[in-house]
């Protein structure tokens, strides 16, 4: 059943990240939302995330997602909707 998940969601395939559930893009193909809420997904968000410039909507909540909320959070110009809730996390939202 998990590997027919990840083939559907076309995750760790050749398939353009744009066209993966959960990813919207803009005309440019640049990453603009995560809208990944009750995947239950595991794990932490990894720092990589911060590569993603022009992300807009970080939208991760009701996993089983822990750990710190990565400091690479704060670093996102255009980011307008943060929705962490209803994970493990420790610490708070960084700053700016």
């Amino acid at each position: 059943k998990y590997e027919e998940d990840i083939h559907q969601s076309r995750f760790l395939t050749r398939v353009h990240e744009c066209d993966w559930y959960g990813i919207s893009c803009d005309y440019d193909l640049n990453v603009v939302t995560i809208s990944l809420d009750e995947n239950n997904l595991n794990g932490t968000v990894p720092t990589e995330i911060s590569h993603l410039s022009h992300l807009k909507w970080l939208r991760l909540s009701s996993n089983n997602l822990k750990g710190p909320i990565p400091v690479e959070l704060s670093h996102f110009k255009s980011l307008t909707d943060l929705d962490l809730g209803n994970n493990d996390y420790t610490g708070t939202i960084p700053e700016e």
